[in-house]
């Protein structure tokens, strides 16, 4: 609806003139006296021409609406001092050529906005259209998986890890968070070997790649070291770093063809007051926010260099940023329960 509150009526005949000599089709309402407008008469007006009300512009303007102000045959210095004629949707006139291009102007971002919505609503019904075609699919391909016998469902599923992985040889190299995790048990039929041993640092694991890696000629390698560097060590994190790269480049130089994963350090508890088999012998003065700098720094050499970077540290904590007591013996070592959280982990990694 267009809204004429001019009281001039010649210039009221003129504005009806030239709306509809721009094409403008909208309903239209004249008046001479300024009305009071409620917000439920605002809503169905699109635009409004009005004379100099300051009143009665403000508030148009304060529900946004498009204003167009007479400003009639009077000297235009008034106008000019006047901040509110200098909003962004209200416009000024004298001459009818005036009203004409601001009238041809509202009638092109009408079309625009028009055209907008219309676009925006066909990509939303494609998209639609996408998804539920997406939805068939997906349901066609479990239809066509789904087999008559249950039991034989299940024996092909343990038949494919044999046959996926039967050529193998998969190694787990670390210290006693590696040692004390029974593979056997976690990873049954699949050929793992435990290359972890209490109590070993970075630079044991250097000294030691033949006897616990190369030897077995891996096919991939799961490395899991460092925490033992920031209590049994004075290295700094960017050593512990540089160690575990020349881990990683001793395994590529004598074993090119071996996939390397490098995990994350996994979060401590330390909160022994709560907890009473928090063991701070073991934990020592390992802390999480020293843990996940150093798993800041081996994240981004794996990103630089393309390796697999297995974040295991966000699986094991609880809430307040501590290892899961549910997941831990004493604090540092795991559980059966956390031991499932990390086989189900890597078990990703094995089958890719």
């Amino acid at each position: 609806m267009i809204f004429i509150s001019v009281k001039d009526d010649i210039e009221q005949r003129n504005i009806i003139k030239i709306i509809k000599e721009v094409g403008i089709k909208e309903k239209i309402v004249t008046v001479k006296k300024t009305p009071k407008l409620s917000k439920k008469d605002l809503k169905s007006i699109n635009i409004i021409i009005t004379d100099y009300n300051e009143n009665f512009i403000k508030k148009l303007q304060k529900y946004n609406k498009e204003i167009v102000v007479y400003l009639g045959k009077r000297s235009s210095k008034i106008y000019k001092e006047n901040e509110i004629l200098y909003n962004k949707k209200t416009n000024t006139y004298f001459l009818k050529n005036e009203l004409r291009e601001i009238l041809t102007f509202y009638i092109k971002k009408k079309n625009i906005k028009k055209f907008i919505l219309i676009f925006l609503l066909a990509i939303f019904l494609v998209s639609v259209l996408i998804l539920f075609l997406f939805k068939i699919n997906q349901l066609e391909l479990k239809v066509e998986e789904k087999e008559p016998l249950v039991e034989t469902k299940k024996e092909e599923k343990l038949k494919k890890p044999n046959m996926q992985l039967k050529y193998e040889n998969i190694v787990f190299l670390g210290d006693s968070l590696t040692n004390l995790y029974n593979l056997t048990k976690h990873f049954p039929d699949i050929p793992v070997i435990n290359s972890g041993t209490c109590g070993f640092v970075t630079d044991d694991i250097l000294k030691n790649l033949g006897n616990y890696v190369y030897i077995y000629n891996p096919t991939k390698v799961f490395i899991l070291i460092g925490t033992n560097d920031i209590s049994l060590t004075d290295n700094t994190n960017e050593e512990i770093l540089a160690n575990i790269k020349k881990i990683v480049n001793e395994i590529q130089k004598y074993r090119p063809k071996a996939h390397i994963y490098v995990e994350s350090l996994y979060p401590i508890n330390n909160n022994n007051e709560k907890y009473e088999k928090i063991d701070m012998d073991k934990v020592k003065d390992r802390d999480n926010l020293r843990i996940k700098e150093i798993n800041k720094l081996i994240y981004e050499y794996c990103q630089e260099n393309k390796l697999e970077y297995i974040n295991m540290y966000d699986e094991l904590v609880d809430d307040n940023n501590n290892l899961n007591i549910e997941y831990t013996t004493d604090g540092l070592h795991m559980t059966e329960a956390g031991y499932d959280v990390i086989t189900k982990k890597i078990m990703l990694y094995i089958k890719d």
